[in-house]
């Protein structure tokens, strides 16, 4: 898949095993019911935010934003569901769950590991912090970057699923169709796009969302968050036996994932008890093989002109990202600039989510980046190297100079 960009990165399987939980519940909800669910998807995220953090992949000032955030979405949600009636249609209370903890992370690792050269933070701001904008200024600096280049489609895509995640679906409706104008009909800018409707339109993916998807599948057959979506649809409209059929299509994706294949086993048991199907009736899909063989290797070396503008302690970040892709990084190796000369390894185990693994793109682009802060964030001062392309099946070791300074 690629994307341009979406599904694989900001609707996984992991972020859909949201709405299993919904999906499989009565439609008469009690409200302790939805404030426990919603207190253990907040306590998963944080746990996701934390290993973020550690992992070097958010600094200090990300993570807290992002935390903010995520509290104030779980006070927002325990309110709403004090004050909502008891009966709400699972599907739709699961789509706008999915929308509510869509993180702002994606943003922030466009802002620092996408487009640096869109976006260098130069000077300080006014949060006092130099280098270290808020969630509010560096989506108010994404939306004046796109006035600029409104021929951006990845900045159109990342501030579509940031308004999306802010509840504002009509802003990310229109940001993902300009996306949709620009990119045609990629598979994932289609699934995105999908997602964002139904979201505005209160959870429904029977319509134009449905089409979208169908589009999708066309061309990437095995998309497994066109094939959730489509399920979906199917149960919207009780034809069961079309809902399994996609769901099945998904469990060989997620076999290595023990709980969202529970998840996705416990849906499938449901819409076969509610349709009267028997497992005769579900044709059996075979495993995907795994490619445990993917692996780049890179060797890095500082030029020799630059060794001055570096410490020994800066963070040295080597990652490699698709070429018509996501712009989060698809493997991510972080060490520090006293380990220069280094030769790291790229490979599948670094994957950010299931669905954004080297194996997954025939071609990438590797780069090596000295960042004098504390996370990854592309500052004026910052030193990279040029991005090299190289295919990840059957990759020649590749060699990367740090050369320039961002202005």
């Amino acid at each position: 898949m690629t994307i341009f960009w979406v599904a694989a990165a900001l609707m996984t399987v992991s972020g859909l095993l949201i709405l299993a939980p919904a999906l499989l519940r009565p439609n008469k909800t009690e409200a302790e019911d939805l404030n426990a669910r919603n207190v253990r998807i907040a306590r998963e995220r944080l746990a996701e935010l934390e290993s973020e953090r550690e992992s070097g992949v958010l600094s200090g000032a990300m993570f807290e934003q992002a935390k903010a955030d995520l509290e104030g979405n779980l006070i927002d949600d325990l309110r709403d569901a004090k004050e909502a009636p008891l009966e709400a249609a699972p599907a739709k209370l699961a789509l706008a769950s999915v929308l509510v903890l869509v993180p702002l992370v994606a943003l922030l690792l466009y802002l620092t590991l996408g487009a640096p050269g869109l976006l260098v933070v130069q000077g300080d701001h006014q949060s006092g912090q130099p280098g270290k904008p808020s969630m509010e200024e560096m989506l108010v600096k994404l939306e004046e970057k796109l006035k600029e280049n409104p021929d951006n489609a990845e900045g159109w895509f990342i501030l579509g699923r940031s308004y999306s995640s802010l509840g504002r679906y009509p802003e990310a409706v229109a940001a993902l169709e300009k996306v949709h104008k620009l990119a045609g009909d990629n598979p994932s800018v289609l699934t995105a796009l999908a997602d964002v409707l139904a979201l505005a339109s209160g959870g429904k993916v029977s319509g134009r969302p449905e089409e979208l998807l169908r589009k999708a599948l066309e061309q990437a057959p095995d998309d497994p968050t066109a094939l959730w979506m489509l399920g979906i649809a199917m149960q919207e409209q009780a034809k069961h036996k079309e809902a399994i059929a996609y769901w099945r299509r998904v469990l060989p994706q997620v076999q290595d994932d023990p709980k969202t294949s529970a998840q996705l086993g416990s849906l499938i048991e449901r819409s076969m008890q509610e349709g009267g199907l028997s497992e005769a009736d579900i044709p059996t899909v075979a495993p995907v093989p795994a490619n445990p063989g993917i692996e780049i290797r890179v060797s890095v070396i500082l030029d020799e002109k630059l060794k001055e503008k570096v410490a020994p302690g800066d963070s040295l970040f080597v990652m490699a990202k698709a070429i018509e892709g996501p712009p989060m990084p698809l493997a991510v190796v972080k060490l520090k600039a006293a380990d220069l000369p280094a030769e790291v390894s790229l490979t599948d185990a670094m994957a950010m989510s299931p669905d954004l693994r080297l194996s997954k793109f025939p071609k990438v682009l590797v780069q090596a980046r000295i960042v004098k802060g504390a996370g990854p964030m592309a500052q004026s001062g910052d030193l990279e190297s040029d991005s090299l392309e190289t295919a990840t099946a059957g990759a020649e070791p590749l060699r990367l100079v740090i050369g320039r300074v961002l202005p």
